[in-house]
Formats: structure tokens, sequence, C-alpha cells
């Protein structure tokens, strides 16, 4: 029998990280009750939709996890990293002290 190699797509591996990471931290501000720094209270529910719907591509994209890709293509990755850089030092009392404690 022929072993099958299993190789990471480290594109959808960082996808699904930039993803998660951002999920968490909307979930966070939500909770904490900090998102009043940045938008009004009618948001709440855009908030929620927004990180149902990233917990739902983290999931699809696990299965494309292994899948074999020859280009590696991050650039759209940028889309959720500078907002997330962004959250966390912006506003230093906000979100990323609180992270660390």
């Amino acid at each position: 029998m022929k072993q099958i190699k299993r190789v990471i797509n480290y594109q959808v591996l960082i996808e699904i990280i930039c993803v998660s990471f951002f999920a968490f931290i909307l979930n966070y501000l939500i909770v904490s009750l900090k998102y009043k720094y940045y938008v009004t209270s009618e948001m709440i529910p855009y908030f929620y939709f927004s990180g149902i719907v990233m917990f739902i591509w983290v999931e699809a994209s696990i299965f494309r996890l292994f899948k074999v890709q020859y280009k590696f293509r991050i650039f759209h990755c940028y889309v959720l990293i500078i907002p997330i850089l962004i959250l966390i030092f912006l506003n230093n009392s906000s979100v990323y002290f609180d992270l660390l404690h």
C-alpha cells in the first residue's frame, strides 16, 4: 500500500488563525462591553452575526487544511490583520491590556 503524505496548507492555516482571532476579539468586545469605544449599541446584532459567520468560516476552512496548494498567497489576510492590529494597539486601555491580564 502506498502511504499518502499529508502536508499542511500554510495559507489556510494563516487564514484560520486570523479569522478565529478576529472573531475572538469581536466576542470579547461584546462580552466586556468595550465595544462602546468603537460603535453604538445598535451594532451588537451585527457583531454577533459577524462572530458567528467567522466561526463557521473557520470550520469550513479546516476541511481545506490538508489540500495541496502550489502558490502561497497571503495578501488577502491583511483585510483582517490590519483591523486586529488597530483594535489591539490603538486604544491601549481597551483590549490589549485586558488580554494581558
